[in-house]
């Protein structure tokens, strides 16, 4: 399993190169290596990939490849005492692997995913409106499926398949779902973190949130970006707090939302609508592709912070570029419908 590097922060469609990854580790190492994807295995039998690195020292263990005794390890892990039991069970796991390997392939078999049903307009649209409920309440994921059945309407009457008004249920949810203070204390503070700390690690925890608050914006890096700071485990309480205030949100009582970044988050959502509702009506045969990347745009844009606004000026280049190849489609269709409806000379 190849684990995100940190060019994969900056560029979301980073090649992993898998297969030149395994064939370096072939020529230096060892052509007879063995592959097994303990990143799979580990959270399906100890329920987290973060028991995979000591899984894997269990399966090199039994497999003699260690200069130490698997006596000696486990030792080792409990005169460390951190996640005592989790860790001998995750290295017990890897050692059962490695005698059986047929178990483990038969496990990585059973856990291959069916092939799932095809996602229907309905569902999508189901499953954000619920998450923009949380995200906000019942009013914003009405707007949001008020607009997407406005966009079917309008396809409709150009006889089209909903392809584009798929396209925009999907991007327009994640303009509408920007990750803003609000939603960051709500995903921190919503029982799903602190359910997956509790199960992973053993003990008394102590928590540190490294944050960059906006209002000590102006401490950046060196690279410009914003410079994070540590914060205790007090911050919970405050997560919980600023979570019950995302009816703010967007109002002229919320104290972020008068940042840059969020005005600029909430007018990509007004420019998007009104692009869409532009083009649409002129929707035809010929021009239709670039409709339907136009609606696709936002798919582009990722990040926070200075990465985020890098990529929506790419896209807003990229959106131009669309423009005009959508306009000139337009007019040419337009051109040959006038000049099949003049009558002959």
């Amino acid at each position: 399993h190849l684990s995100p590097v940190s060019n994969f922060v900056f560029d979301r469609d980073f090649d992993f190169r898998e297969t030149g990854v395994v064939d370096t580790i072939k020529q230096h190492v060892r052509k007879d290596i063995n592959q097994l994807d303990f990143s799979k295995l580990a959270e399906h039998v100890c329920g987290d990939t973060i028991a995979t690195n000591i899984m894997m020292v269990g399966y090199a263990s039994q497999r003699g490849l260690l200069p130490v005794s698997h006596q000696a390890i486990e030792k080792a892990i409990e005169l460390n005492g951190v996640a005592i039991k989790a860790n001998l069970i995750a290295f017990a796991w890897g050692r059962k692997f490695a005698a059986e390997p047929q178990s483990a392939q038969a496990m990585l078999d059973q856990l291959t995913p069916a092939p799932q049903t095809k996602e229907t307009l309905e569902d999508l649209i189901d499953d954000r409106a619920e998450f923009l409920t949380d995200y906000q309440d019942a009013d914003y994921a009405n707007e949001y499926r008020e607009f997407v059945a406005r966009v079917e309407e309008l396809e409709a009457k150009r006889g089209e398949n909903r392809t584009i008004t798929k396209s925009v249920a999907r991007n327009l949810f994640k303009l509408m779902s920007y990750k803003d203070e609000y939603e960051v204390a709500r995903l921190f503070t919503n029982g799903d973190f602190e359910d997956r700390i509790s199960k992973t690690f053993d003990g008394n925890i102590k928590l540190n949130y490294h944050l960059a608050p906006p209002m000590l914006g102006f401490l950046k890096k060196p690279n410009g970006r914003p410079r994070k700071f540590a914060f205790g485990s007090w911050m919970m309480p405050a997560f919980k707090l600023l979570a019950k205030g995302k009816s703010f949100r967007g109002s002229a009582l919320d104290p972020f939302g008068y940042s840059a970044e969020r005005k600029m988050e909430r007018q990509l959502i007004k420019d998007y609508q009104a692009m869409m509702l532009d083009i649409l009506p002129k929707l035809n045969d010929v021009n239709r592709p670039f409709a339907t990347a136009l609606a696709s745009v936002p798919n582009d844009i990722r990040g926070f912070g200075l990465v985020k606004a890098k990529s929506i000026d790419d896209a807003t280049e990229k959106q131009k570029e669309l423009m005009e190849q959508f306009k000139t489609a337009s007019k040419n269709v337009a051109t040959k419908e006038k000049q099949k409806n003049e009558p002959a000379e």
